[in-house]
């Protein structure tokens, strides 16, 4: 009988220790749930900080273009970031990106509220069709719509093409000092 009792002394240790391990692999189960979750909340929380963090300086270099130009487009911050906005729903950049190719049209003064508008879609356009970076068609837009007569010569490299009878236009346009003219053209 001792052999028995031995036998069940040791049988229930083992269930036991069975139902210890059993916890145990559950627990190591939860533990590495929880460590993924928690990786998983991490890299939100680094994603929308460093999304903040753009947005943040975006604006920033906006609102520093528009102080050290004394305003020459005529729009406001607001203004722009809501172009920025429209722009963001009917093309593939996102409204930062759209922000800082306005911070570099800002640097065309001669670009006034008139245009802008229809500057920086043009630029987002040209920039899709060709497939390059919008900051260079930006530039390219800026510098035709900055100086049309020489402008043209620009976009005519950058891949864009205006009838013979626009380029009259323009140079007609801007003998008559008719710049925002010139420009609607382009």
């Amino acid at each position: 009988m001792n052999d028995m009792t031995s036998e069940g002394i040791y049988l229930s240790i083992i269930m036991e220790t069975a139902k210890s391990v059993a916890g145990l692999a559950q627990l190591t189960v939860a533990f590495a749930v929880a460590q993924k979750v928690m990786q998983t909340v991490m890299k939100a929380v680094g994603d929308l900080t460093a999304a903040w963090y753009e947005a943040e300086t975006a604006q920033a270099k906006l609102e520093a273009v528009l102080k050290s130009t004394n305003n020459a487009v005529g729009m406001s911050a607001r203004a722009l970031s809501d172009l920025a906005s429209e722009i963001q729903n009917t093309t593939m950049y996102e409204d930062d990106l759209v922000k800082n190719a306005e911070a570099v049209m800002l640097t065309f003064t001669k670009i006034g509220r008139q245009v802008f508008p229809d500057a920086i879609k043009a630029a987002a356009d040209m920039s899709a069709v060709l497939g390059t970076d919008l900051q260079g068609s930006v530039i390219s837009v800026g510098k035709a719509l900055q100086d049309p007569i020489v402008g043209v010569t620009a976009l005519r490299r950058a891949g864009v093409m205006l009838s013979d009878q626009q380029e009259v236009q323009i140079k007609t346009l801007m003998e008559q000092n008719d710049l925002f003219g010139a420009q609607k053209i382009i």
